[in-house]
């Protein structure tokens, strides 16, 4: 269950936290790792696939809390990368957790994980996309029309919200995947929150 979560709030914290002006650039900043976590776990989404992920996930939350009792894995971790290491040491658990996926259309855990990873992400640019580029279009127009940021320090922050935006542009799903999450928005909002 927290492995499922911690995989989607990855995703939606990654793109939410980049999108904020002036006073989130530490935060933009440190979201660009976890941009190119994701990135790198996009996979092309279909109807069929969303569907069965959000079918999936009531089931999967069930058995992902008894096989966290009977492995004694404990995944209370803050970050994607130690969350799914408490999952990756749990070898024996791999063929219950291909089978938990399997009746949702997903080939294994690792697929039906990617595809986690990918609705988040297409969620968060479906519902925020527009806003997400216009707070970064703000935050630069607020920078340059500063008078009392000084030249070397715009520079800087201007930079700093152009890598910003390049990890978000790095992110940012397809319109396949974009339309394929749309028609489920009300019900992957539910798994989320």
């Amino acid at each position: 269950m927290a492995l499922i979560r911690l995989a989607l709030r990855v995703a939606i914290v990654g793109a939410l936290a980049s999108a904020v002006p002036m006073a989130g650039l530490g935060a933009a900043m440190a979201a660009s790792n976890a941009a190119a976590t994701v990135q790198a776990e996009q996979i092309p989404l279909t109807g069929d696939a969303v569907a069965g992920f959000v079918k999936s996930y009531p089931d999967l939350k069930v058995h992902l809390t008894a096989l966290g009792k009977k492995y004694n894995i404990k995944s209370k971790a803050k970050d994607l990368a130690t969350g799914l290491s408490a999952w990756v040491t749990a070898s024996e658990a791999y063929g219950e957790l291909n089978a938990a996926v399997a009746p949702y259309g997903f080939s294994d855990f690792q697929t039906w994980l990617k595809t986690a990873i990918s609705v988040a992400t297409a969620y968060v640019f479906a519902k925020n996309g527009g806003e997400i580029d216009s707070k970064m279009a703000a935050a630069v127009a607020e920078i340059k029309n500063n008078p009392s940021i000084p030249d070397a320090q715009k520079k800087m922050l201007l930079q700093q919200m152009q890598a910003s935006s390049a990890a978000i542009g790095g992110m940012r799903p397809s319109q396949q995947n974009i339309d394929a999450v749309t028609p489920y928005l009300s019900q992957i909002a539910a798994i989320i929150h």
